[in-house]
Formats: C-alpha cells, structure tokens, sequence
C-alpha cells in the first residue's frame, strides 16, 4: 500500500489527495483554456475531494473577474467583479504543470465533465446535464440547473 499525500489546491480552496507519485487521484484534473493569445480561463475539477466535490471554472481579464462553480447535485453559483482586485468571487490559482486545451477537448473526472468551447468552458453533471457555461463575457447555468448568484 503507497502512502498518499494530501495537497491543498489553491483554486477555490479545496482538498484533494494525490498520490506520493504526484500524479493526481482519480476524480480529479485541472486544466487551462486556451483562448486566443492567453489562457485566462483555467477549471478544477474534484469529484474525489472529502470536503467539497464541485467543479470550478474561473476566468480573469484586466478588467474583471467571473467563477462558476458547479455541485454534484446540479446547482451552481455564479459570481462576477467588474474589479480584477476583489476577493468576493473568491479565485485561486489551479496550479502549476497542468495541460492547456483547445475547442472540442473533453475532460471527466468522476460524476463531472467539461467540455472546452471557444473562450471558455461548458461543465456538467454528467447524469443530468445541468452545469454551467463560462465562455468569453457569457457565465450562466444550464440544463435546468439551479443558479445562485454570489
């Protein structure tokens, strides 16, 4: 039995367990969004997390900032700053060596999948549909998900 060590993820402020290898336990994976000449849109996803399995996508522009994070039971909450200094949405780094997608790239970790759209990301429960899309200014639940704003 390998020993495991637990790291806390900065994005959002999650737990998650990776193995003493260093590669992340299944029901986890991070990734950026290549949108244009940047990737300002990067997500964390964390089925397998003890505190709070949820997804977070978060984008950061000069001008502002927007996360979604959505739970396992289809709800999601939306936050936005129109001043790329608050700290009311909450943002985090996702990490370092983490892989940058393009449009059409499809990633799951456990119950939760994102699909990577133009300048952003569409993520949902995989069993019932409801997410959410954050793509360029655009940030909105969809397939009947619930929505709160932050």
């Amino acid at each position: 039995m390998g020993s495991l060590l637990v790291a806390l993820l900065c994005m959002g402020g999650l737990v998650a367990v990776q193995a003493a290898s260093g590669r992340a336990v299944e029901g986890t994976a991070e990734f950026l969004v290549r949108t244009g000449h940047t990737k300002s849109v990067g997500c964390g996803m964390y089925d397998e997390s003890p505190l709070n399995p949820s997804v977070i996508c978060q984008r950061v522009t000069r001008r502002h900032q927007s996360k979604a994070t959505l739970r396992p039971d289809g709800s999601v909450v939306l936050c936005r700053s129109h001043s790329i200094e608050s700290k009311r949405c909450g943002l985090g780094n996702a990490g370092v060596f983490i892989p940058t997608y393009g449009p059409g790239k499809k990633v799951t970790a456990g119950r939760f999948s994102c699909r990577v759209v133009a300048s952003g990301a569409r993520c949902i429960v995989t069993a019932t549909g409801k997410g959410f899309i954050l793509r360029g200014r655009r940030l909105h639940g969809i397939g009947g998900a619930e929505v709160t704003w932050h």
